[in-house]
């Protein structure tokens, strides 16, 4: 969806959530203008989040090109009841 979202904005007549968005105003809220970004392997290597944060002065680190992307396992983004 994230990928589209721009499409998606110029489609429709209502406003569309994105937590980049959501996420930019909180950080500068904050007063940072760096942050680090820890999310799926889609998420940390596409643009999409990172050049949306960009576009609001914000600066998204994921390390570094050569090293793998660092992601939870799955087994630890579940709930144990």
């Amino acid at each position: 969806m994230h990928k589209v979202v721009s499409d998606v904005e110029d489609a429709v007549p209502v406003p569309v959530l994105h937590t980049a968005d959501a996420a930019a105003r909180s950080i500068h809220g904050a007063r940072i203008a760096r942050v680090c970004l820890l999310g799926t392997a889609f998420t940390m290597e596409q643009d999409f989040y990172r050049s949306r944060l960009a576009e609001r002065g914000i600066e998204l680190l994921v390390g570094p090109d050569d090293s793998p992307v660092p992601v939870f396992p799955p087994r630890a983004c579940t709930s144990r009841r």
